[in-house]
């Protein structure tokens, strides 16, 4: 897996935002067609069939749609990651790609943003991409309710799964994340979504950072498909920035970063990245963590960017 991050140019400003934009970053940098063509070598030489398109909102680069194109013809699957604030054109291009070719997940806007222009837009976005679709939410606070994402399936006829991402702090940068002591009250929200979306045929997945005991143990049994990889998954995942630099993850993009190479494959490229996260890799989010009798079995100890910066808390 490894992630092109098409533009850090945003026309929304999350406060949780770990890609840039939301961060005060007025670079709006393009990646150009002849990183894009590396990029697309890069993935064939390491056995990548998707493409996976992000930002800041990837779908505003000037050559957006030239850049499917290009991705299509060389026989990838597309995956785009969107706020779903997407222009008339553009949304009418992804509506007429083939089913097959092109998965959407758009990060929807939780009520508690109070955004009905954004929030308006994003329900075109649903009606026009349907099936294509999958809705996920980015949870940076304990009070937001998740049930909300079940009502846009059944509403736009969506595809029935939902994507669920933790907010991680960025090193360096002040941004809103969930702390890892709101967890247990998210898992709680996370559980009553889980009950009400088994009625329907619906899937919950899970991005990076969340952790087991973030749920009761009599609940695992409920949440066994979820909990499969929760807590392990938290390793290099390659994001390639616009400037043509790796970086492990977007939360550790002040970390350390590295050029693409002509003949890199992702697996190199996570060793080095491995390398230097490795000494982070002996603790957890908690100071418990390597006490609990799931650390380095079911559970690798959270996000290693909230571990970094508990490091610094407490031995400065």
């Amino acid at each position: 897996m490894a992630n092109l991050s098409l533009t850090d140019k945003c026309n929304k400003q999350c406060t949780y935002c770990f890609a840039g934009s939301g961060n005060n970053n007025t670079n709006n940098a393009f990646m150009t067609i002849d990183l894009f063509q590396t990029a697309l070598n890069y993935l064939k030489r390491s056995g990548i069939k998707q493409v996976r398109l992000l930002g800041g909102e990837p779908t505003l680069h000037p050559n957006f749609v030239n850049f499917v194109d290009i991705a299509l013809e060389n026989n990838f699957e597309i995956m785009l990651f969107t706020n779903g604030l997407i222009n008339a054109k553009t949304l009418k291009y992804l509506h007429e790609l083939p089913l097959g070719k092109l998965k959407v997940l758009m990060n929807t806007i939780h009520p508690n943003e109070k955004n009905n222009s954004g929030q308006k837009q994003q329900e075109k976005t649903m009606k026009l991409l349907g099936k294509k679709l999958i809705v996920g939410v980015n949870i940076f606070n304990e009070s937001q309710d998740l049930l909300y994402l079940l009502d846009y399936i059944q509403k736009y006829q969506l595809k029935n799964e939902i994507r669920l991402g933790i907010a991680h702090p960025i090193l360096g940068k002040q941004n809103a994340y969930l702390h890892p002591k709101q967890y247990k009250t998210i898992g709680e929200k996370v559980l009553a979504l889980k009950i009400k979306v088994m009625k329907y045929n619906t899937s919950l997945t899970f991005d990076c950072g969340f952790v087991p005991c973030m749920f009761a143990p009599e609940y695992h049994n409920i949440l066994r498909n979820e909990l499969k990889n929760t807590g392990k998954c938290c390793e290099p995942i390659l994001d390639l920035m616009p400037n043509g630099k790796f970086i492990s993850c977007y939360p550790l993009s002040n970390f350390h970063s590295m050029n693409i190479k002509e003949q890199s494959t992702s697996n190199e490229i996570k060793q080095v990245f491995n390398k230097q996260l490795e000494p982070y890799k002996l603790s957890g989010i908690f100071p418990y963590c390597k006490t609990c009798s799931l650390f380095n079995n079911a559970c690798n100890g959270g996000c290693i960017s909230y571990r970094i910066q508990r490091f610094k808390i407490e031995y400065q």
